[in-house]
């Protein structure tokens, strides 16, 4: 290469002339197509590992045992059941031996055999629903990240499942509903979990929920 200047011979890639002092202002050259390729795919492996290294799983939601609430099914069909036995009873047996000097204390007897008979096919009708919400509950999961909550949750009152992911920041409240079921609630919506460690998930998320209401 030579001297701009004063014409020098001098060896290549050269910072300055050795005879007039001269500094040499170097371009970058452009990268080639290989180049530019690795460097774009060091840029997306850099993105890949920082997603990794901030989307932490810290906590899961354990599945709730189920035995207790079957226990509590069956019993409550056995009442509604015997409700619905007694009342038929009172109408259909016990009213018409009453003797005639007895027959004024009828009605009452008739109105409890009624509501006997009403309050154990609701009964039924309810414990059943109560099933489907405990059936629907096995099948909700959680998932506690650094940044975010994910899982399948049971959303209203009729136990629609349905995929969330929400962000601590979208998040307003957690609560425990009989020990066994998170509810996180958010702006417009509620989603509900069975875990049986229902107190640490809330404590956890409430703990990231403050912590980005801080910033920190």
């Amino acid at each position: 290469m030579f001297c701009g200047k004063c014409g020098a011979t001098l060896p290549e890639q050269s910072n300055f002339c050795g005879k007039c002092g001269i500094q040499f202002e170097r371009v970058a050259q452009p990268l080639d197509v290989s180049q530019q390729r690795t460097t774009v795919q060091n840029v997306n492996q850099m993105h890949r590992s920082t997603e990794i290294n901030t989307n932490k799983l810290l906590l899961t939601g354990e599945t709730a045992d189920i035995k207790s609430k079957i226990v509590a099914i069956v019993y409550l069909l056995i009442l509604d059941i015997a409700a619905i036995v007694v009342g038929c009873w009172a109408l259909f047996e016990f009213l018409p031996s009453i003797p005639r000097h007895a027959r004024d204390f009828a009605p009452i007897f008739q109105v409890g055999g009624i509501i006997a008979i009403i309050g154990g096919i609701f009964g039924i009708g309810y414990t059943i629903y109560v099933a489907y919400l405990g059936m629907t509950e096995r099948k909700t999961k959680i998932y506690v990240y650094d940044d975010v909550v994910k899982g399948t949750v049971m959303v209203g009152s009729f136990g629609h499942l349905q995929e969330f992911n929400l962000p601590y920041k979208d998040i307003k409240n957690v609560d425990v509903v009989k020990k066994t079921a998170v509810v996180i609630h958010t702006q417009y919506e509620k989603y509900i979990c069975a875990a049986k460690n229902s107190h640490e998930i809330r404590d956890k998320i409430m703990e990231l929920v403050h912590r980005e209401r801080a910033g920190v």
